[in-house]
């Protein structure tokens, strides 16, 4: 599935079931300073897990592997439809 609008994030749990969150820059004009999970938003032509994987890469370095989907939410927003998908994800071995 291509998407025009939407964002992405990861549950990557480790060996010890602890759930990664990363922390926004203090100096963020969006949401400054706020714990979340790692994602980001779908570029032009990209699926969402492409999306996911380059995001987690961006941002932590890691390379992950999707293992599974949670329902996806769609919405709409100034006559746009936009949708958030989240993964249970895997570091890459």
């Amino acid at each position: 599935m291509k998407i025009q609008q939407g964002c992405t994030s990861a549950i990557i749990l480790n060996e010890k079931d602890e759930i990664l969150f990363t922390k926004r820059s203090d100096s963020d004009d969006f949401l400054p300073g706020v714990w979340e999970l790692p994602g980001g938003g779908i570029e032009y032509g990209e699926t969402p897990q492409d999306s996911i994987k380059r995001e987690i890469k961006e941002e932590c370095g890691l390379e992950i592997e999707v293992q599974s989907s949670f329902p996806h939410v769609k919405w709409e927003l100034a006559l746009r439809q936009n949708y958030y998908f989240c993964y249970n994800c895997s570091l890459f071995k």
